[in-house]
């Protein structure tokens, strides 16, 4: 296969040699055999028009067309096209090239219009100018859209160098042949610059350029048979995304790469029999520095540390993999996210789009009250693309606060959408020490259920039902402020005295709660203070309050004590090296 693409591509130099005759001497028969000659073999060869215009050897030749489309192009890379087997046509190559330069001191062929068909429907059209003088060989072809390819041989030395700036319409030309010039197809033109220094042990320098994307990628491919091909490509912008700089290596079966700026190293191997495909694994030291460039967070958001491994399988246009994210630590607004950790299986088709489900946790979420310990996991259970939040199932989401646990039913993130909230052992103790300055003291753990209703505009709550289980408790209000409280409300004066020692029996709460944050809470309390009666009391007590902004001033106070500035510059700095 290869053997016969590098005997194709010097068919134009074979022309020169069969033209030359000994002495300089031309024989008009062969003038007339070639003015009009075909060749039915592969790569079916048609030619017309050729002219001597000048001595020594300057050949003109009006059309020459070469059919390439009966060899069987593959449409991947193969392991019988190994790079070993280019050394000996490559040799050989160099020195016919040198014998022909012996017996023709100087000669030059001008193809006025050559055609190349690559298949039945596609073809590349344009002009050669093929030249040698002092064992130096060149070739020069400029096509009708405007691309064009210099290259220069020494055959003595073994060297090689070219250089081409190739159009889009010649990329999409020859991606119908080798598929990997797909990708900058959409991003043309490319330059191309190459030298081949050595061919005993294999030298090739080479330069790829596309200055759509400002973008170069410089290559040295080393060795023949134990080969290397160090890689490295300049920052660009692709699609939405920002890439640095980056180093890729690539050995028999094996790849690594690093990406300094994003401190991100990866590793693998690849196979392209019996089908093309790459494993590896790719970590990840300082994730704010990836996300930022391909992943933008919503505003006011900030990922602030974190570390990630992702491990992969690319094969016949699949991917699967798992990705794992740990030491997670962010801010949502003034909100602290800490102790963070994702685990996640995915899939990718081409008919079908993304599928994933993990595992997510968290140690705290202070929102003003801190939620600790909370878990969650997911499911999409239709593909679809990673921006589509929709078809998300969120089940076994459980966390603490106030010294109890709660836990939501599954339920789908595709709005509006609802789910209900139990709540086990909440401490009353915890929940009145955030109202310090009412000097009121509870016993007893709450217990209960909130239907919840998510929307675009927020989250409410309607008919929730709290409770105090236990039927022991007690409320205490503290001397001085039931003095306050009493001069403030004089007509509470008896439902102020009961609750400066209160031993209730029942404690239940209707609750009520709207997207703007706004609280309506009823309250029944049955008990007695044997200090003011030693009958049973019941008492009724409507709060209302904007939790939103109870929880706002709380985070305040962490930000005037300086706490929260702390936990940032803590968890801002990314890892040593």
């Amino acid at each position: 296969m290869w053997r016969r693409l590098v005997s194709s591509s010097i068919l134009a130099g074979c022309l020169v040699a069969y033209c030359a005759l000994a002495n300089s001497s031309i024989n008009p028969a062969i003038f007339a055999a070639l003015d009009d000659a075909q060749w039915q073999g592969c790569p079916q060869t048609q030619l017309s028009g050729l002219k001597l215009i000048g001595l020594p050897l300057q050949f003109e030749l009006e059309h020459l067309k070469l059919n390439l489309a009966c060899i069987s192009h593959p449409q991947r890379p193969t392991q019988s096209a190994s790079l070993v087997e280019l050394k000996a046509p490559l040799q050989q190559l160099f020195i016919q090239l040198a014998d022909w330069a012996k017996a023709l001191p100087a000669s030059q062929l001008k193809v006025k219009r050559l055609e190349l068909k690559l298949t039945t429907s596609t073809s590349i059209q344009g002009e050669l100018s093929l030249s040698q003088k002092v064992q130096q060989w060149q070739a020069q072809w400029r096509g009708d859209d405007g691309s064009r390819v210099a290259i220069q041989l020494e055959p003595q030395r073994q060297q090689l160098s070219l250089s081409g700036a190739l159009q889009p319409s010649l990329i999409k030309a020859l991606a119908t042949v080798w598929p990997s010039f797909n990708t900058a197809q959409a991003y043309g033109p490319l330059n191309i610059t190459m030298n081949l220094a050595s061919l005993d042990d294999l030298q090739l320098a080479m330069r790829f350029s596309l200055p759509q994307l400002g973008s170069q990628v410089d290559a040295q491919l080393s060795g023949w048979e134990n080969w290397r091909l160090d890689v490295n490509s300049s920052p660009f912008d692709f699609a939405q995304w920002q890439l640095p700089a980056s180093h890729w290596q690539l050995q028999a079966g094996r790849w690594q790469a690093e990406i300094e700026r994003w401190q991100t190293r990866g590793q693998g191997y690849w196979q392209l029999e019996p089908q093309l495909s790459v494993q590896g694994v790719i970590n990840a030291q300082h994730l704010p520095l990836l996300q930022r460039s391909l992943y933008p967070l919503a505003a006011n958001t900030e990922l602030l540390s974190g570390e990630g491994r992702l491990d992969f399988v690319w094969q016949a246009e699949r991917l699967t993999g798992h990705a794992s994210l740990d030491s997670l630590n962010a801010l949502w607004g003034e909100q602290r996210l800490s102790g963070g950790s994702l685990s996640s299986d995915f899939g990718y088709r081409p008919e079908q789009g993304w599928q994933h489900s993990g595992k997510l946790s968290l140690e705290t979420w202070d929102v003003g009250i801190p939620l600790t310990q909370l878990t969650a996991s997911w499911q999409q259970q239709q593909a679809a693309p990673l921006s589509e939040l929709a078809g998300l199932e969120l089940s076994q989401v459980r966390f603490s606060l106030l010294g109890g646990q709660a836990e939501l039913s599954p339920f789908y993130l595709d709005f509006p959408t609802e789910a209900l909230v139990n709540l086990q052992g909440l401490q009353l103790s915890e929940l009145v020490a955030l109202y310090p300055e009412l000097g009121l003291s509870v016993a007893g753990s709450v217990s209960g259920r909130l239907p919840m209703y998510l929307s675009q505009q927020g989250l409410a709550i309607s008919a929730g039902q709290l409770a105090v289980i236990e039927p022991a408790g007690k409320i205490a209000l503290s001397h001085q402020s039931l003095v306050a409280l009493k001069a403030q409300h004089p007509s509470l004066d008896f439902a102020l005295s009961l609750l400066e020692d209160f031993n209730y029996e029942t404690l239940a709460a209707n609750v009520d709660f709207a997207e703007d944050g706004q609280l309506d809470m009823q309250v029944k309390l049955y008990g007695r203070n044997p200090k003011v009666s030693s009958r049973p009391v019941a008492l009724n007590y409507r709060h209302q309050e904007n939790i939103y902004q109870l929880l706002r001033s709380l985070r305040i106070g962490d930000q005037l004590s300086g706490q929260l500035q702390q936990w940032i510059d803590e968890h801002s700095a990314p890892p040593s090296r």
